[in-house]
């Protein structure tokens, strides 16, 4: 009986330890928005103006108003050539696609391309869930899942569509992962120009070794959240295992961008030492 007490006592304390953990990072909940830029300079690119490229990821159901601060208006600013989504902007749980709905309806009026892959949660959620999304993003943008368009001036934009399936648990899919997404990069093989300035959207950053392999000079991510809760600069709340929680990589010649995201967890509405990110990348010519 003494040692059942012991371990009873000891998994409350780990209980009441845990519970005013949570309650701490609930309370200091940041949820303002970064504008994170970075520039590129590259021989390939051979425009006369600079082009700025707009990232969004990992959505999840946030509202389009960060602390005081307008998503739409902040993008809206910026200016962008053109805009890029790596996934995960839906889930199980969406009901409310109009937020999704005004995004299409300020970039199709300010006549900002959209180009958006699957996520994850695109690839698990219910079918009408996807479906509804892909119906409103299709009003202005274009699903780049197994495909490329050329931007002009050099530049190539190719996407592949996240590994996850429907019917198969979470926890299947970490670490490096592949699923077919090689098989999808073989896809989009033909016709790819090395002397191209060759850029890849893929939801996941652990990927990036394929992205490499397969001569991409800059390859967008998201799926960490930036590990949503950092102490110092470790993540220990999301995806902790990842070699890439965010920022800037680099292997051989490709570059990788992987953004912190514009939302949280359904299971962990919560974000500390970690804001959520739009990414603003400036390719310049290198002449």
């Amino acid at each position: 009986m003494k040692k059942i007490r012991i371990i009873v006592r000891c998994l409350a304390f780990i209980g009441v330890v845990f519970t005013g953990f949570g309650f701490y990072y609930y309370s200091h909940n940041d949820d303002s928005l970064a504008v994170t830029r970075y520039d590129v300079i590259s021989a390939k690119y051979t425009g006369t103006k600079d082009f700025k490229i707009i990232q969004l990821s990992d959505f999840h159901n946030h509202s389009l108003k960060y602390s005081g601060e307008d998503l739409l208006e902040i993008i809206a600013q910026e200016n962008p050539d053109v805009i890029v989504s790596t996934g995960d902007f839906i889930d199980n749980h969406t009901r409310d696609f109009s937020m999704l709905e005004a995004m299409v309806a300020s970039w199709e009026k300010k006549g900002i391309p959209f180009y958006y892959v699957d996520g994850n949660h695109e690839r698990k959620a219910p079918k009408e869930i996807t479906d509804k999304e892909h119906a409103i993003f299709d009003r202005w943008g274009k699903n780049l899942n197994q495909s490329k368009i050329n931007l002009g001036n050099g530049i190539q934009l190719y996407g592949v569509r996240d590994p996850a399936a429907k019917g198969v648990y979470e926890w299947a899919y970490t670490g490096s992962y592949e699923g077919d997404v090689p098989q999808q990069l073989a896809t989009l093989k033909d016709g790819f120009d090395a002397s191209s300035y060759n850029i890849l959207l893929c939801h996941r950053p652990d990927l990036f070794h394929l992205a490499e392999k397969n001569g991409y000079d800059l390859m967008f991510a998201g799926h960490t959240h930036g590990g949503q809760i950092l102490l110092g600069k470790w993540a220990v709340a999301v995806y902790p295992w990842t070699e890439y929680v965010a920022g800037s990589y680099t292997k051989g010649k490709s570059q990788l961008l992987v953004s912190r995201g514009l939302g949280e967890s359904y299971n962990l509405p919560v974000r500390h030492n970690c804001r959520a990110e739009i990414v603003v990348t400036t390719i310049k010519s290198k002449a």
